[in-house]
């Protein structure tokens, strides 16, 4: 047998040196973002700091004091005896001004004494009317009212919109806020506009739904500063021709009043300058009437670019509204993200300039609705969710508005998941957006809340 030199001996196996490198693995592979891949391999992480990360996430991203926000939302709801989710009123003291306008509004709809206005400013959440379209129902249920309110001349969910039917020519220039290259523009208020060529027209045709089943009365809001052109207008089985004058301010037309047809078409004809439209309003005598202005993407930070200018002073006083509704953040929340105080400050800016703009207007701010995402193979709410409605409750604190939360409406922590699975489901398996029943579900929720508010303001605001 040939004798084993030192040197040749096997060396000693060190279970630290392993036990220090599966450690370090380990750590790195915590900092790795979720779906990682590389080299064809989606590496999972392992997150052996997450009771320490959670911590610190809590405490960088969030410069409000969570126990006096928690005594506030405790004090906004200690008098609220509400068998559901509550609109909270973050309003200072008892002054109820911020919402005497908005309730004598309704009791005068009510009364079919006049109109009620609400703007609903917000993103995919709410595209094809989706939410909106049953707190539509429900507010003409019981305040009156007769119309689907603002269209768009062309919108990206116009096929699949339940609320009203669209078709229009293809030459139609479609601007929007979102798009940089054109959001210097004359888009107004709802962020949009159409400039027609000669001969472009629009058809809307009404639906086998309440109170949209056809169409009273529709206005056209239009900018035309340079120049005059002509309005062709079928209602029924009638032509009216409609001109409008050249004018440096916005102007609400009139297409028709008293009617009862289920289909109009509007041709622009005869023109002499670059023209820009708005959309159209659906409305009757009397009643309630909801204005869905959600854009695809939106976050709600263009609302900060709309200037006090002259067009949008004009858009105030020829479309006012008594109540505007905030809802965004599915295009804020993002996975890993660890701080929002960037869009408490933009957001921050939005909400001022719309007060500026209608001082008198009743502003609830929706608190984002559940999200999930896919972690070890499990579907659980965003991380960063709960602590992002936080930021939205400061914001309603720091401006004394409304609030309502949608995560609390749906039922909270992992909501989405069960709304996606349950039979039949209520949202999408996206595990962002609702679908059409869980549109009905929380519409209906909403209208509860305001209803409920609406009775018991009632009591405490004198008549105007």
């Amino acid at each position: 047998m040939t004798a084993t030199t030192p040197e040749e001996s096997p060396k000693p196996f060190k279970p630290f040196w392993l036990v220090l490198f599966v450690f370090i693995l380990c750590l790195a592979l915590s900092f790795l973002p979720r779906n990682f891949h590389f080299l064809g391999v989606e590496w999972k992480q392992i997150n052996i700091i997450s009771d320490f990360q959670k911590e610190a996430i809590a405490k960088d991203s969030m410069p409000v004091n969570l126990d006096s926000l928690a005594e506030v939302i405790a004090k906004a709801s200690d008098t609220i005896q509400f068998d559901g989710t509550p609109l909270l009123n973050f309003g200072k003291g008892k002054d109820l001004k911020d919402i005497s306008h908005f309730v004598n509004a309704l009791h005068h709809s009510k009364k079919k004494k006049g109109k009620t206005r609400i703007a609903w400013f917000g993103d995919s959440m709410v595209e094809g009317d989706l939410f909106v379209e049953e707190w539509r129902k429900r507010m003409q249920d019981t305040f009156g009212g007769h119309g689907v309110g603002w269209v768009p001349i062309v919108s990206v969910v116009e096929n699949f919109r339940l609320t009203i039917r669209t078709q229009h020519s293809e030459d139609w220039q479609h601007h929007t806020i979102l798009n940089k290259e054109t959001s210097h523009l004359a888009l107004g208020v709802g962020g949009e506009a159409f400039i027609p060529a000669e001969g472009s027209w629009v058809k809307y045709t009404a639906v086998n739904r309440p109170h949209l089943d056809y169409f009273e009365e529709a206005y056209v809001l239009v900018y035309a500063p340079q120049g005059g052109f002509n309005l062709q207008v079928s209602v029924g089985d009638s032509i009216l021709n409609i001109p409008v004058e050249a004018k440096s301010t916005l102007q609400k037309v009139k297409l028709f009043s008293g009617a009862h047809c289920k289909q109009t078409k509007i041709v622009v004809q005869h023109l002499t300058a670059e023209t820009w439209i708005y959309g159209v309003s659906f409305e009757s005598q009397n009643g309630v009437f909801i204005d869905n202005m959600g854009l695809r993407g939106s976050t709600g930070l263009f609302l900060a670019n709309i200037n006090p200018t002259s067009l949008n002073t004009d858009w105030v006083t020829e479309h006012p509204y008594d109540l505007i509704v905030l809802e965004y953040g599915l295009n804020v929340m993002k996975k890993d993200a660890k701080n929002y105080s960037w869009f408490l400050k933009s957001f921050d800016k939005t909400i001022q300039r719309l007060q500026a703009l209608y001082p008198d207007a009743t502003i609830v701010l929706l608190g984002v609705g559940d999200r999930s995402e896919k972690v070890d193979g499990n579907y659980v709410t965003m991380p960063m969710l709960t602590q992002f409605i936080q930021y939205q409750q400061q914001m309603a604190v720091a401006h004394q508005l409304f609030f309502w939360s949608i995560y609390n409406a749906m039922g909270g922590d992992g909501s989405m998941q069960k709304w996606a699975f349950q039979k039949p489901s209520l949202a999408n398996k996206d595990f962002t957006h609702i679908n059409a029943r869980g549109g009905q579900v929380l519409g209906d929720k909403l209208f509860d809340a305001c209803l409920f508010e609406f009775n018991r303001q009632r009591k405490r605001i004198p008549n105007e």
